[in-house]
């Protein structure tokens, strides 16, 4: 529902209710759960990824570029693995979103019928720039709230051992 509110363009629904009412009309109960699928082979290694790709890319930051403080070795280290795993997962994000939009759309082209077929479709008819449609804001939006996150997490996490070490 959050996908299709997002849709430029996209004005079947009035509120969150009548988008559900008329997915569950027109589309049964399992139009709720479109795409869910790529997002779960997408999300699943990119969560478990991110954290041992950010480590590496901190040490690395640091032996490479010797950069000691711990807010800017952070920041580029999320942007890094974001950056990295984004490009990896797009594929699936972009499978995601035309799954959850294929009851609506015209283009046969869209009609998949596995993550596999769908990849193989966008190729085949869009070429590898398909399959990295998106890509951009998908980095925007995950590079700018990891650059915080982590950032901050590291922040508080030296802060914390610098004031547990004063304690003792």
């Amino acid at each position: 529902i959050k996908t299709r509110f997002e849709v430029s363009g996209f004005n079947s629904y009035n509120n969150v209710i009548d988008a559900f009412r008329k997915i569950y009309h027109m589309e049964g109960f399992a139009g709720y759960f479109k795409g869910i699928k790529s997002m779960l082979i997408k999300e699943i290694p990119y969560s478990s990824a991110f954290y041992t790709t950010y480590e590496y890319s901190k040490r690395k930051v640091h032996a490479m570029l010797g950069i000691r403080n711990v807010q800017l070795n952070s920041a580029i280290s999320s942007l890094i693995a974001i950056g990295l795993l984004t490009v990896i997962t797009n594929p699936l994000e972009v499978i995601r979103t035309r799954l959850q939009y294929q009851f609506f759309s015209q283009n046969e082209e869209h009609n998949y019928k596995s993550i596999i077929h769908g990849i193989y479709l966008i190729t085949k008819h869009e070429g590898v720039k398909g399959l990295t449609s998106g890509m951009l804001p998908v980095f925007l939006k995950k590079g700018t709230a990891g650059l915080l996150v982590w950032t901050l997490y590291d922040t508080l996490k030296t802060r914390t051992r610098k004031s547990n070490k004063t304690l003792l």
